[in-house]
């Protein structure tokens, strides 16, 4: 039976009924904590049964009454919260506005958000002190600033901080991260001697993630918006400034696709989607590794209150949960905006609407300096495909025009 330690702080866990978060309230409770167990519903299975089994399903309890029998292996109390109405406003809308917008969504940041805000909000009703997630990653406090800085685990494959960029102080104030410091084979090891029975565990994010890209959710979307808002448009491309086929809505379509079905027909393989231009209605592709992102803006940008922003800053930026880390200059420019300059250039088209995280290092251990969403990619010029110096020569004398030189470089 469950009992409330003497001095104990009770502390909200948000439970999904799987391994981190099992172990995250095994560890609090042995630490002298009087945990409660959380599970948060998004959505009913139910409404979207016609779509896919990955609708977004690394977030959903499926089946309650497995976390509810964690908690009772456990011994601690269990809720659950209907999010719903807050997950249908704050992602699925988003999203769907998001595709219509021809831009991408940052699903895994604004999820985190309303996992943390909801536990936060639950706290006074349950007499909490705190709360806590299974997020590997690591909240630092300093006295002198009086300021909470989220930093990467220890174990880079684990990593999750990420996700918890966008988190305010105020939340990092409020929240406890017991595997902040521990790996993954350590948490399945305490897993296993818990004797209580865990659900499936689910860490591939990157599949939930592609469900924003794939025909299933382009069905949620058009059945999610005006007819008005689903117009057909050309296919331009960049490279030769030409019609390619048309398109039936450039919700169909988004930067970086490799696999392009236009209204008639399928595009060669060689061409990838470059930009969209919802405006105009207007998808544009290119050849495969012709481009390179050189330069981005962020807007909406939340830095470290102590964060010199008069210079400019060497540091990493990662622009998606799957991401690497790309080493960058970071230009602090006025409105709660960045300029991002990627040292040596990317070689996949960063997309407006990303969420971009800057870090302090590449590894282990980086402070998070601040984060924000793509707002624009800078010109992305053609990579030079000549394979030797004379080929290089005799093409340069061929486009010795300006114009022509000029128009290879394509500001979208």
């Amino acid at each position: 039976m469950y009992s409330t330690k003497p001095n104990g702080k009770t502390v909200l866990v948000g439970m999904t009924g799987r391994t981190d978060s099992t172990v995250a309230a095994y560890l609090l409770r042995k630490q002298g904590y009087s945990p409660i167990g959380v599970g948060i519903v998004f959505y009913d299975s139910n409404d979207i049964k016609k779509y896919d089994d990955d609708f977004f399903s690394s977030y959903h309890l499926e089946d309650l009454n497995s976390v509810k029998q964690v908690c009772e292996g456990l011994e601690i109390p269990f809720y659950a919260v209907n999010a719903a109405d807050v997950f249908k406003a704050m992602v699925l809308d988003k999203a769907v506005a998001a595709r219509l917008g021809g831009e991408h969504f940052n699903i895994q940041n604004t999820v985190t958000s309303i996992i943390v805000n909801v536990l936060i909000d639950k706290m006074k009703s349950l007499n909490a002190d705190c709360i806590a997630t299974g997020h590997y990653a690591r909240i630092q406090f300093n006295r002198k600033t009086n300021e909470y800085t989220l930093i990467s685990a220890n174990e880079p494959i684990a990593d999750q901080s990420y996700a918890m960029a966008s988190l305010d102080q105020k939340a990092l104030s409020r929240i406890i991260l017991p595997l902040s410091d521990i790996r993954l084979k350590e948490v399945e090891k305490i897993s296993e001697t818990m004797g209580v029975e865990v659900c499936e565990n689910n860490r591939d994010i990157k599949r939930t993630e592609s469900f924003f890209f794939s025909k299933s959710f382009v069905q949620y979307v058009e059945n999610n918006s005006p007819p008005s808002l689903r117009m057909k448009g050309p296919i331009i491309d960049v490279e030769l400034d030409s019609f390619c086929a048309d398109h039936s809505g450039v919700h169909r379509h988004y930067i970086g696709e490799r696999e392009i079905k236009a209204e008639f027909t399928t595009l060669e393989s060689r061409f990838m989607v470059a930009a969209v231009h919802s405006q105009r209605q207007v998808v544009y592709v290119a050849p495969r590794g012709n481009y390179v992102v050189k330069q981005c803006a962020l807007k909406d940008v939340v830095v470290n209150k102590k964060q010199d922003v008069s210079i400019p800053l060497t540091a990493f930026i990662q622009f998606g949960v799957s991401s690497a880390k790309l080493p960058c200059t970071v230009y602090f420019k006025c409105n709660s905006s960045i300029l991002i300059e990627l040292d040596g250039g990317s070689d996949e088209i960063v997309a407006p609407g990303s969420f971009a995280v800057i870090y302090s290092k590449e590894g282990s251990g980086a402070k998070i300096i601040g984060g924000g969403t793509v707002s624009k990619s800078g010109d992305l010029p053609l990579l030079n495909r000549v394979a030797d110096a004379e080929e290089k020569d005799e093409l340069m004398d061929e486009a010795s025009d300006k114009k022509k030189v000029e128009a290879k470089f394509i500001n979208f």
